[in-house]
């Protein structure tokens, strides 16, 4: 998984981003401080955003022309299996794996109680559409995001109802900024124990290419390179060019 981040002047040390922390989830404090709901947290929770491709991490986040940003890499440290929370029955949107969960779920009317399809169908059609919808953030709280915000919230930090014993790691939801075909996800903090940095580059944006439409192998934005990832002793990273 790729993840995003714009680097800030309170990340640096001696001008450098030295504490991996810096590349996972934001701290709850700093969310709590911004007080805005994302489409996967609210103001009162933090998750790790990653996408599955470089080009797809960069046009979600949208760094502006002139920062600095750190595109990092992870991998599942144990190469156990994440317990993810499906989105489903919506057919608004192209999606691989949205189609195969809807088609799951319609299989599902065979068996189960026409009522409570029929109440499931109300709400598991109402939720995927709030994680696909593309519409302009406009609130400075970005309420455009509270339903599936609240929703993401639920899912992360419930139980498994079948299983006590498990929870729910992450969620995969479509990339909006893809056109729906790629996708994203939003892990747990509590899930990162299982998730190693194994790489990392800064870069700074030369020029931006968001607002055309792309294919996944066109570049989002034109990087120039600083320095490379070279190893990380006890959460502290080491560059190429110390």
């Amino acid at each position: 998984m790729f993840r995003v981040t714009v680097v800030r002047e309170e990340f640096l040390d001696k001008g450098k981003v030295r504490d991996t922390k810096y590349l996972t989830h934001p701290p709850l404090e700093v969310i709590q401080k911004s007080g805005v709901y994302n489409r996967a947290n609210s103001p009162n929770t933090t998750v790790f955003y990653a996408s599955f491709n470089e080009n797809v991490a960069l046009r979600e986040t949208k760094p502006p022309k002139g920062s600095r940003i750190i595109i990092s890499k992870w991998k599942n440290k144990l190469n156990r299996k994440f317990i993810s929370y499906p989105l489903m029955n919506n057919d608004t949107v192209k999606n691989e794996a949205l189609e195969e969960s809807t088609k799951a779920f319609k299989e599902a009317k065979k068996t189960m109680d026409e009522h409570m399809y029929k109440i499931n169908d109300l709400l598991l059609r109402f939720l995927s559409s709030e994680f696909v919808k593309d519409t302009p953030i406009v609130n400075p709280k970005r309420y455009e995001y509270l339903y599936s915000s609240f929703f993401a919230e639920q899912v992360l930090k419930g139980k498994i109802f079948n299983d006590p014993a498990k929870e729910t790691d992450l969620i995969v939801y479509p990339s909006v900024a893809y056109n729906h075909k790629e996708d994203n996800v939003a892990v747990s903090p509590r899930s990162m124990n299982d998730l190693k940095i194994v790489g990392a580059t800064e870069f700074s944006v030369k020029e931006t290419h968001y607002d055309k439409t792309t294919n996944i192998e066109e570049k989002a934005a034109d990087l120039d390179l600083l320095r490379t990832f070279w190893w990380i002793e006890d959460d502290y990273i080491i560059w190429d060019d110390e």
